[in-house]
């Protein structure tokens, strides 16, 4: 990644993304058979909170040609001068109060927000309640108390934590829709006899194992599900790109089919609860261009965007004489 690129996906996360459910649960070590070869990372650790300044690069020896859309519309171009913060440079866009947007953009989609001190910014003290407080909440629909709950039982009940965050997923967490791709890679690498497995542990292990489909290829599975369900779409494609990798042509045809019926399972469970569909509206920006992030990365799903670009356009933004794609997305404007 280069060094341009690196310090915006920093900006995007640095503004507002204080994940939550960070650190995936590490398998017990007597029962992984070997870890992927390729480690998927679901979300970035938090940076430092620090201003968002461009790094001073040197500038491109070719001058830079002039910017189109792909219908060969000219593209609005921006330049960060070394030192200058970016979202000043967004606020100029008519993007105001953006990390506020992007807060509320991440929470719609199931991730929580903590403090300084590690309080999650929640209506009620979830990381405080017992099994059975979070269960009744749970039993209830509240998805952040699915969540945590399942984020409790991962390790252990893998199949419970897969229950309850399906249940999330329905209701609009892209969230728990991520964690089951990260769960399914875990259960990929353990075994289901290992000798440190409560009988509990095992069973759900092996039904899960026995069940049919590869634990890697339902990873990939929710990974596109996610995608259809209006994820990040810049962290999704990255995800799923490498899953993909991780697959030979027919797991990833699999995949890809089980893909499309896990999501419309989901849309089938949201309209029985009168939850309409899922919410299309883009992030206030992203890396890349609206025709690399509007696609599936499934042939089958071709044409599937999970977001409305309607209300964003391709911007090349130039730093410190290095150019860079974003997309910035204005609801507010028509």
């Amino acid at each position: 990644m280069r060094p341009v690129i690196a310090l915006l996906v920093v900006a995007l996360v640095a503004a507002a993304i204080v994940v939550f459910y960070q650190n995936e649960p590490e398998p017990d070590k007597g029962s992984v058979v070997q870890e992927p070869e390729s480690p998927v990372a679901m979300t970035p650790d938090p940076p430092p909170a620090a201003p968002i300044v461009a790094q001073t690069m040197p500038a491109p020896e070719d001058p830079l040609p002039a910017p189109e859309d792909s219908d060969g519309a000219p593209v609005r171009e921006i330049e960060i001068e070394p030192g200058a913060n970016f979202m000043e440079t967004m606020s100029r866009l008519g993007l105001d109060n953006i990390e506020e947007r992007l807060a509320e953009w991440y929470k719609g989609r199931g991730y929580a927000f903590s403090d300084q001190t590690g309080t999650y910014l929640l209506e009620q003290p979830y990381q405080e309640y017992d099994d059975a407080t979070l269960r009744a909440f749970a039993d209830n629909g509240d998805i952040w108390a699915q969540q945590f709950l399942a984020e409790r039982l991962a390790k252990t009940r893998p199949a419970e934590a897969l229950e309850l965050y399906q249940k999330a997923a329905a209701s609009g967490s892209v969230n728990a829709m991520q964690q089951i791709v990260k769960l399914y890679s875990r259960i990929d690498v353990m075994r289901a006899d290992g000798p440190n497995l409560d009988d509990t542990h095992r069973q759900q292990l092996f039904a899960i194992k026995d069940s049919g489909n590869s634990a890697k290829e339902m990873s990939y599975a929710w990974a596109v599900a996610a995608e259809l369900a209006g994820g990040d779409p810049f962290l999704s494609n990255q995800r799923a790109g490498a899953l993909s990798d991780r697959l030979d042509d027919d797991g990833r045809q699999r995949a890809c089919e089980m893909a499309e019926s896990l999501y419309d399972q989901m849309v089938n469970a949201r309209t029985e609860r009168n939850l309409g569909d899922f919410d299309r509206q883009p992030p206030p920006f992203m890396l890349g261009t609206i025709e690399s992030l509007s696609g599936s990365s499934c042939d089958n799903l071709a044409g599937r965007s999970g977001l409305d670009y309607s209300r964003c356009e391709n911007v090349r933004a130039v730093i410190a004489g290095e150019p860079n794609q974003l997309v910035i997305c204005n609801p507010d404007q028509e």
